[in-house]
């Protein structure tokens, strides 16, 4: 799974591994975008959701934890085992799929 943040400054990859890995996509000096790998690493990650408001915030998924990371330090967990939908206003809208699945024709 690969996302960017709000502002293009920050790529992020979550390999098969589950391992989520970030870049800085900055301009340098010499106006070339290099992708610089910054040392910031989550294991087992399975998805992740970056503030549409906000570049320095992103939520992502480890095991049944949900944590958000602001400037890429992590505030306190939630367990949580639903899938990421939307992150904005430091709100974060999540779907229950087993839910959905075991009832698609009454979700609510």
């Amino acid at each position: 799974m690969i996302n960017v943040n709000c502002n293009a400054t920050v790529l992020s990859i979550i390999d098969i591994h589950g391992v989520l890995t970030f870049y800085d996509t900055t301009q340098g000096a010499d106006k070339n975008i290099t992708g610089t790998h910054l040392e910031i690493e989550r294991k087992d990650v399975w998805d992740m959701k970056w503030s549409y408001d906000n570049p320095d915030m992103i939520a992502i998924k480890e095991k049944a934890r949900m944590f958000v990371l602001t400037r890429f330090e992590p505030e306190e967990p939630e367990v949580s085992t639903t899938y990421l939908c939307d992150f904005k206003d430091l709100e974060i809208k999540a779907v229950e799929l087993d839910d959905i699945m075991k009832q698609p024709d009454n979700p609510g």
